[in-house]
């Protein structure tokens, strides 16, 4: 993703500037203190239209899935367009639409802990603008013979790691971000299968999807967190039309009222992939390949060592 581009053809409409221009080092209301990316993986009239707060905004087709980006802070470049008001290292996770699931082994944490996710295996309608981190529990909680009482363990898997998973350039102009198939509910990627779990029955099904839409956001105000129990810090203020940007494929548009933004983009603006039949790899040998052959056969024959007694009979 580059910051200022969606796309090399892809553009957006809007009644105002729709987006910092990368490396200016100057942005109206202020420096960037998160980016975003909501992914809508499977059918546009599902998910949340809402997007997370503190921004105030909707969309048009139903995310499921929304990436959050807090670039770092420190050593920040003179021009960057980042906020380096603050120390952090930052951070990149991945969020879930709260009103479905993802695995059997999913969590949410609540006051009173965590409780196991109850939600169904597939997009749900809705606009509540309510995401959730990737929480599984990889250890139930035990008490062992003498009495000893283990605590269940949890594992967040949005949380990307920085420099494997996500990275930002030293311009601060291009952010790069790996994020496995399976986190976005992919359960085959070869025949665009997505997990869409039918209710009253004991297999979970997929449907293929007519591709991932994506919208970019960014924002100047405060309230996100990217190591937090979901994208919004309880309590922060609603980010105002003027302090939030938004860009999506060419034809989408947005609308102010108020403050309100809507933000439409076209069904058919997605990012489609080509199905394959066949692993597309090609084996090759590696030169380290001819070395390791005349290792071993610089090696001298080893004769095994005269086995008598019980192990000479099992043999």
């Amino acid at each position: 993703m580059t910051l200022g581009s969606y796309h090399r053809h892809h553009k957006v409409r809007s009644r105002r500037r729709a987006h910092p221009t990368a490396g200016s080092g100057a942005v109206p209301g202020g420096a960037l203190r998160a980016i975003g990316v909501s992914l809508d993986v499977l059918d546009p009239a599902r998910g949340d239209r809402r997007l997370p707060a503190p921004l105030r905004a909707t969309w048009s087709r139903g995310a499921e899935f929304v990436l959050l980006i807090q670039p770092p802070a420190r050593g920040a470049s003179g021009g960057s367009v980042f906020d380096r008001s603050r120390e952090s290292d930052g951070g990149a996770e991945l969020f879930i639409d709260r009103s479905m699931n993802y695995s059997t082994y999913a969590v949410t944490r609540t006051a009173r802990g965590f409780e196991w996710s109850q939600k169904p295996f597939r997009p749900v309608a809705n606009q509540d603008g309510l995401y959730s981190p990737l929480l599984i529990e990889t250890n139930r909680e035990r008490v062992a013979r003498d009495g000893t009482f283990f605590p269940a363990k949890h594992v967040d898997w949005g949380r990307l790691s920085p420099r494997t998973e996500w990275a930002l350039n030293a311009g601060g102009s291009t952010i790069e971000v790996a994020i496995p198939w399976g986190l976005l509910n992919v359960g085959d990627p070869s025949s665009l299968a997505v997990l869409d779990d039918k209710p009253g029955t004991r297999e979970t099904e997929t449907t293929a999807t007519g591709g991932i839409g994506l919208l970019a956001w960014a924002t100047t105000a405060p309230g996100f967190a990217a190591d937090s129990l979901g994208p919004a810090i309880p309590g922060a203020r609603a980010a105002r039309p003027e302090e939030s940007y938004f860009l999506g494929p060419e034809g989408t548009s947005q609308v102010i009222t108020g403050k309100e933004v809507t933000i439409t983009s076209q069904e058919g603006a997605s990012y489609l992939w080509n199905a394959w039949e066949a692993p597309i790899t090609k084996e090759h040998t590696k030169r380290s390949a001819m070395r390791i052959r005349q290792a071993f056969e610089g090696m001298e024959a080893r004769d095994e060592p005269q086995q008598t007694g019980w192990d000479a009979e099992r043999r």
